[in-house]
């Protein structure tokens, strides 16, 4: 299966929106797959940080558990006068 290698740019997230991301585990002690290291500790990979392919390799990989979630943005330090 050939790469894409379209590079997506920065992603563009609204404050205090879910995002859309995979949770993914491995069903060995150690499996890549995407240009990804997988183990047994669930990974959480943002989907706007993945191209189509790569979403298409993981899900479709049968030695990946691949579970779609949603996760709360990261907290940013907001300055107080």
């Amino acid at each position: 299966m050939a790469k894409t290698t379209t590079n997506k740019a920065a992603p563009q997230r609204v404050a205090g929106a879910p995002i859309k991301a995979l949770k993914v585990i491995s069903r060995r002690d150690s499996f890549r797959r995407a240009g990804f290291e997988f183990t047994g500790e669930a990974k959480t990979l943002p989907l706007d940080e993945l191209t189509d392919d790569q979403v298409e390799a993981l899900k479709t990989e049968p030695l990946l558990v691949v579970n779609e979630v949603e996760i709360e943005p990261e907290a940013t330090d907001t300055p107080q006068s």
